[in-house]
């Protein structure tokens, strides 16, 4: 789907609902320190268990341009490749979990195609939701998945990706519509996006959701050999957005992030020109920021939203 009738895109420029929470410098503050708090412990974690990970997304851009967050940034986003996020899945429980939980794709109420670990003691609602169903605050993880040195062969696999990443985006908006619209004002540009892909779910409806995300996972990895190539299916720009050389993704070099030090591609220059384009450390114009917007938001020091 262009960006031009995509929802993420629409959701930039549309007038939200009073009962939404826009999310301030002061909201924001708090946001990042929590996020910082919480990133403190799960690296903790991940360097004793000698687990390779990474930061990723904005967050790289934020480590190479501000030393720390994006001023206006409220996430943080990590890479790990496949074979170490599963030793880390393997540990969480007993490592993190009094603290934090663990959401993967498959699990039940769960509508996302990437893992997500969430702060128990905080409640936040999306504005693309199900019904009034709150996670905690939360951190990404986008996981490096192999895929094939063989051109033809790496471009079914991703076909295949893509497939399922557009029956799990179908399946989602018509799970998520109400919410998508009541936060919206029922705007027209999100109607007819919505009301589109929500048809065409109508198409994928004999299976859950989650039995759909289960299975695009085994698809995106399901190439078990190391090769030249790494793939990221669930970044922001889909599979053929997102393949990398493994050489400049996958070792690691250290760097300041606010009062840490934490790891960003040794290619960081290579990934972010591919991803954001050449022009990646000029700050952008102000209209093109974009504003955090949630149903609800409570970081458990009160009710801030």
């Amino acid at each position: 789907m262009s960006k031009k009738n995509s929802v993420v895109h629409a959701l930039k420029t549309v007038k939200y609902s009073d009962n939404t929470v826009l999310v301030n410098d002061g909201l924001l503050k708090k946001i990042q320190t929590r996020l910082l708090y919480m990133m403190i412990d799960i690296t903790n974690v991940l360097s004793d268990n000698n687990i390779k990970w990474c930061l990723s997304g904005g967050s790289v851009i934020g480590a190479v341009r501000h030393h720390g967050f994006i001023p206006w940034d409220s996430d943080i986003d990590i890479f790990m490749e496949r074979e170490e996020f599963d030793k880390f899945k393997n540990i969480f429980s007993k490592e993190l979990g009094a603290k934090y939980e663990l959401k993967l794709p498959g699990d039940t109420g769960y509508i996302l195609h990437l893992p997500q670990i969430h702060d128990k003691s905080t409640r936040l609602q999306e504005i693309q939701s199900v019904y009034d169903d709150c996670g905690g605050l939360c951190i990404d993880i986008f996981i490096y998945e192999n895929t094939y040195d063989n051109k033809l062969l790496r471009i079914i696999h991703g076909i295949e990706s893509s497939f399922y990443l557009f029956v799990d985006s179908s399946l989602r908006m018509k799970l998520c519509r109400n919410n998508l619209l009541k936060y919206t004002n029922n705007d027209k540009n999100i109607k007819r996006i919505v009301d589109k892909r929500a048809r065409l779910a109508f198409l994928f409806s004999f299976r859950s959701l989650e039995k759909w995300l289960a299975s695009s996972v085994k698809c995106f990895s399901k190439v078990k050999k190391k090769g030249k190539y790494i793939v990221v299916p669930s970044g922001g720009h889909h599979f053929f957005g997102e393949i990398f050389e493994r050489e400049k993704m996958c070792n690691y070099i250290l760097t300041n992030f606010e009062t840490e030090k934490w790891y960003i591609p040794e290619g960081f220059d290579y990934y972010l020109k591919l991803r954001y384009g050449t022009d990646y450390m000029s700050l952008p114009n102000e209209a093109d920021i974009e504003k955090h917007v949630y149903a609800k938001i409570d970081l458990g020091e009160g009710n801030d939203g």
